[in-house]
């Protein structure tokens, strides 16, 4: 009587038995109405569906490392840049402190030296009176009558020489 009926498990049981609510209300009857509805199985994806997702996941994370990559490489050019500006920048101070400093001892030595040729000179001789033009013939008649000797002639420097 079961012999063309399904596979070998549904053979001895009958269609229904007493005490037997069936599997669909079996099902109904224990489940906890808190937890999720199970979920609905997979549908089974073909192999080429799988190798495209895999790669475009591959150049998803790439793409996303690359970018990554490129921020670091960015803020690590930039931080570089401005170390080498600071670099420079003191160098430069640097720099202008020893010709600073350079330029102080070059003027302090000089200021020296000016001192020191001021200090051997011989007191420089007075300055000739100056006479205007004017008072000229009234500076030459007084000085001619201050003099008592009128035949003066001073002494030439090989007589000098001699003197001594």
């Amino acid at each position: 009587m079961d012999e063309g009926r399904g596979p070998t498990r549904n053979r001895n049981r009958s269609c229904f038995q007493p005490g037997d609510r069936g599997r669909n209300f079996q099902r109904k009857e224990f489940r906890i109405p808190s937890t999720t509805p199970a979920k609905k199985a997979r549908k089974r994806q073909s192999r080429t569906y799988l190798i495209v997702k895999e790669v475009k996941d591959l150049f998803f994370e790439m793409d996303r490392d690359f970018e990554e990559r490129e921020r670091v490489r960015l803020a690590e050019q930039r931080e570089y840049e401005n170390r080498l500006r600071r670099e420079a920048s003191q160098a430069r101070e640097e720099e202008m402190a020893k010709q600073m400093a350079m330029l102080r001892e070059l003027q302090e030595t000089q200021n020296h030296f000016v001192s020191e040729i001021l200090r051997r000179m011989p007191a420089p001789a007075p300055a000739p009176h100056y006479v205007p033009a004017c008072h000229a013939r009234f500076y030459q008649q007084s000085t001619s009558n201050n003099t008592e000797n009128s035949s003066f002639t001073p002494l030439s420097s090989s007589s000098f020489l001699q003197l001594e």
